[in-house]
């Protein structure tokens, strides 16, 4: 099942007409913003910890453009938001923002990475793509409620690897929820859709 990618988090839809529907290009624009941007986050927090508010806004400064030209809503809101903290003098607000970063950051590179796979068609974690039985399908949906019961982070990257493995008779309607719910991180929602998607499943046989 193709991935949709129509979020906050990651429009490639939108990010693609920007490129003149070139998807060739729109993907080697990603392949490069993981290189340089993957650790943006650890790269912010470090020179302010050394007292570098320059270096901090450089790397924002550089994100803050690049996050729309990707198709990300979200990452361009916050890191303006911090760009523009760290222009100015009070700062009391950073840790929170930071924390938030940390968690669309790492969002947005689940979604590149699953764009990038399924477009090459190249299996996640090196791990052959087959067509799975109902039972692994409900298997790897058992594991996603289990992460989510206890919010683990992990649930983000598990549940976009369950939704490509995901049969064709589940409702797309079901299937945005679920991936908007891991987008904002909101575990209980995503468990409630996770729920109703997995009825769906077992109610076709």
């Amino acid at each position: 099942m193709e991935i949709i990618m129509t979020s906050r988090i990651l429009n490639t839809d939108a990010a693609l007409k920007r490129v003149g529907g070139n998807e060739d290009l729109y993907i080697k624009i990603l392949e490069t913003f993981i290189k340089k941007h993957a650790q943006a986050h650890t790269k912010i927090v470090n020179f302010l910890q050394q007292g570098n508010i320059e270096q901090a806004r450089n790397v924002s400064h550089s994100l803050k453009g690049v996050a729309q030209i990707i198709g990300s809503y979200d990452l361009h809101t916050i890191i303006t938001e911090i760009d523009a903290i760290l222009s100015g003098e009070n700062r009391s607000e950073l840790p929170g923002l930071l924390n938030n970063f940390c968690k669309i950051l790492s969002s947005v590179i689940t979604r590149i990475e699953m764009y990038i796979s399924q477009k090459k068609e190249q299996p996640i974690s090196g791990v052959q793509n087959i067509t799975m039985s109902r039972k692994e399908i409900l298997r790897n949906v058992d594991y996603l409620a289990d992460l989510l019961k206890v919010r683990d982070m992990e649930a983000t990257r598990v549940g976009f690897e369950c939704v490509r493995n995901l049969p064709d008779i589940v409702s797309t309607t079901k299937i945005e929820k679920l991936q908007e719910s891991l987008d904002s991180l909101d575990f209980d929602k995503a468990a409630f859709s996770l729920q109703s998607i997995k009825q769906q499943i077992m109610e076709a046989g």
